[in-house]
């Protein structure tokens, strides 16, 4: 039960993180059409809901652990 916690809170600060990103994105790519605003939120969608993903030498994570 403890790891799907553990898990599950994971997911939420990633999900959160990318939101963060979206949101400073967003403000940049204003003057843009709202196509590329929905495909930056499909973005936080997917991270929110799939319970994988990928390493990078390059992620905000590695900051943290």
């Amino acid at each position: 039960m403890r790891e799907w916690m553990t898990a599950l809170f994971e997911l939420g600060v990633a999900a959160s993180l990318t939101a963060l990103v979206v949101l400073a994105l967003s403000l940049l790519l204003k003057p843009l059409s709202k196509k590329y605003s929905y495909l930056l939120w499909l973005a936080v969608f997917v991270r929110a809901v799939c319970p994988f993903s990928y390493t990078s030498p390059f992620s905000v994570f590695r900051l943290f652990s």
